[in-house]
């Protein structure tokens, strides 16, 4: 272990200097999406940083290729690359690397799985720290997690296996990362205050300190770790709560046949009304979990709180969407009396979750493509434009593209699934046009075509979508 000062201590002022010349070496455990985004952030505000993850060698292949791959922000990757073999390094978790660091913040994934959350990696993560970690060093958690994980895992796991006391030898901290991907760095950097809290007063004191070097809008303390861990839950329940009303005023909308879309930013003119935007589903690794966190701990102390009750509808009609745009693109087959499934060619427009990135995490895409299949649906085309090469092999005969035409090309079904900018430029017109068939169902998931012309009287289409209503035109 090399000789260097200590930087969690009583000594406040110590610590403060140690900071302002960046004298301490940050470790960032976990190089994923968010991971990266930390570990830039740091590096742009001067810190040394070294990247710990079991994909080290792709890591660093990935870096001096120069390839995309690494993440999808520019502003990421240029700030990895150009300090790399500078004040960036990238390590598997050895023990001599472990004990060399003076901070590590941690972004592994928890997750819910078979029913229950999945706490592996965070417990394998913070064993391998609690047995080198150097006596004076901080550990922070940026996970998203039950209220209670920090204490009750990082922390007991770090004691038992360091035989050190956290308070008092070493630090312990939450602060949940509250970044989009696509615009993670200006978030973390720019946008937004960063939480956080400690397990004790100084654990906050450094955790405080140490981010209001990086965060331009400061930092927010937390009365507690389980504060700090709740807060970041229950932002993203908001928002699945929020988006399966905006799924169930769509729907409604549709029946009666009034215009979602427009009763929605009508609505969203008074102040204290905040209407998200529908979809095909909701996916991603946050969202989807974030309920189920919340739902299983409730049950740990009441199995029959109605608490839980509005979250639990409310995913449950979220995860059920694909499934509910699939009935609605068979009944407009049905209208339209096409009835050979085999020979109807469908084009997904989109298969990243969300719109301008490249993220096919818990696609809704995905699975609307299955389940059209499992319809007997036999040809599935996706469109998506941020692929890193031509084509994609989904399995269970789903293809992913590159290339728009070819997706749209001969279709009978196009699905605007995803709100990716480039589809904006696409108008009733142009996608008659390059389909060139007599009968087309057009199904808009995201409100993405704003015109809608009467092409031909040759051609049969019908349009219709997530809050509106079929229509021929």
């Amino acid at each position: 272990m090399n000789a260097r000062e200590i930087f969690y201590s009583k000594d406040l002022e110590n610590m403060r200097r140690m900071i302002k010349d960046r004298k301490v070496l940050i470790g960032v455990i976990g190089l994923g999406s968010i991971g990266a985004v930390v570990a830039s952030a740091f590096l742009f505000k001067g810190f040394k940083v070294v990247g710990i993850d079991k994909r080290r060698d792709d890591i660093v292949r990935m870096i001096k290729k120069k390839s995309k791959d690494l993440h999808q922000e520019d502003v990421v990757r240029k700030i990895l690359m150009q300090s790399f073999g500078k004040k960036f390094f990238v390590e598997e978790p050895k023990p001599e690397v472990i004990s060399d660091l003076d901070v590590y913040i941690v972004i592994v994934p928890v997750e819910w799985r078979n029913e229950h959350v999945d706490t592996s990696v965070l417990e394998e993560v913070s064993e391998i720290i609690g047995r080198n970690m150097r006596r004076g060093s901080l550990f922070i958690l940026e996970s998203s997690v039950p209220p209670g994980t920090t204490r009750r895992i990082s922390r007991d796991f770090l004691e038992r296996f360091s035989g050190m006391i956290a308070g008092e030898d070493f630090g312990v901290a939450y602060s949940p990362e509250r970044v989009s991907l696509g615009r993670a760095f200006e978030d973390l950097v720019y946008r937004y205050p960063k939480i956080v809290s400690g397990i004790n007063d100084l654990s906050l004191e450094a955790v405080e300190n140490l981010y209001n070097t990086v965060v331009e809008k400061g930092v927010l303390r937390a009365s507690s770790l389980e504060t700090a861990e709740f807060t970041k839950l229950i932002e993203g329940v908001y928002r699945d709560v929020n988006i399966a009303l905006a799924n169930s005023l769509a729907e409604i909308a549709s029946l009666i046949g009034v215009d979602f879309w427009e009763a929605r930013e009508l609505a969203n003119t008074q102040p204290y009304s905040h209407i998200h935007m529908p979809g095909t589903g909701v996916g991603g690794v946050c969202l989807p979990n974030y309920p189920w966190f919340l739902i299983s701990l409730a049950e740990v102390f009441d199995k029959k709180c109605w608490c839980r009750d509005i979250i639990k509808i409310a995913r449950d009609i979220n995860s059920s969407q694909p499934k509910r745009v699939v009935e609605k693109i068979i009944e407009g087959l049905n209208m339209l009396e096409i009835k050979d499934y085999k020979n109807v060619k469908i084009c997904i427009l989109g298969l990243s979750y969300r719109g301008d990135i490249y993220d096919i995490r818990g696609s809704p895409s995905i699975e609307i493509a299955r389940s059209l299949r499992e319809k007997g649906f036999e040809k599935i085309f996706i469109h998506e434009p941020y692929l890193s090469k031509d084509n994609l092999d989904l399995g269970d005969k789903i293809v992913a593209t590159k290339d728009l035409e070819e997706c749209i090309r001969g279709s009978n079904v196009i699905l605007i699934s995803t709100d990716h900018s480039v589809y904006k430029d696409l108008d009733i017109k142009k996608i008659k046009e390059l389909a060139e068939e007599k009968k087309m169902l057009i199904y808009d998931g995201r409100n993405m075509i704003k015109t809608l012309e009467v092409v031909d009287r040759e051609t049969e289409i019908l349009y219709g979508g997530v809050g509106k209503s079929w229509r021929k035109l």
